[in-house]
């Protein structure tokens, strides 16, 4: 790490529930909702993460998704990290949906014939990864801050251990509270922490360009 400033970020949702829908609707609908508000905080803290990749990562290069994002491509861009390419040291790498046909065309990634494919089941889906590349790196999709419209741009990121770092002040909470003279419950969750880059040279970005 560079250096160990870091921006704290509070975020906070909320959602009335009113009584009439509670009782209209079968269910414990706070629950429901209550679940829903905690999942919108987590989509922020994943944004926050890649937005440090995207706007702190060293190790970037820009192809075009059409003739040149290549399995050589992918494999080239974990050159960057030298001698230091254990399967092990590497968390995982990230790509948006845009990419997930390009990613499931490559034999390497779905072959039935690889040994590590038929052991992993490349190619279903199960809690965001899509694979497995080399064997045992986990390949995760999300869009979540992946895409950039504007430019037309879809990154894929190649993380090492550690790279990414998060620090709670305030771990995720949800909190409700009475609101009797509007008949309703309010339920509110938030949350205090800061997200770095925690090795700048940890993750190799492919800034995978989209056609007009």
């Amino acid at each position: 790490m560079t250096d160990s400033i870091a921006k704290i970020k509070q975020v906070a949702k909320s959602v009335r529930v009113y009584d009439k829908d509670s009782i209209q609707v079968k269910g414990t609908i706070k629950d429901k909702m209550a679940i829903q508000v905690a999942d919108a905080l987590a989509v922020a803290v994943d944004a926050d993460l890649v937005n440090a990749i995207k706007d702190e990562a060293v190790y970037t290069e820009d192809v075009d998704v059409a003739g040149n994002f290549t399995q050589s491509v992918i494999n080239n861009a974990f050159s960057v990290f030298g001698d230091d390419v254990d399967n092990d040291s590497f968390a995982g790498i990230l790509i948006n949906s845009r990419l997930r046909n390009e990613i499931m065309d490559f034999s390497a990634f779905t072959d039935a014939t690889k040994t590590f494919n038929g052991v992993n089941g490349n190619g279903i889906v199960r809690d965001g990864v899509i694979g497995y590349w080399n064997g045992t790196i986990p390949v995760i999709i999300s869009d979540n801050a992946t895409y950039d419209s504007a430019k037309k741009k879809a990154i894929l990121a190649i993380v090492k251990k550690d790279a990414l770092g998060i620090i709670w002040q305030k771990q995720p909470n949800v909190e409700e509270a009475r609101a009797a003279l509007h008949l309703a419950t309010d339920i509110v969750a938030s949350e205090l922490y800061a997200t770095k880059l925690m090795r700048k040279d940890g993750v190799s970005v492919l800034n995978v360009k989209f056609g007009e």
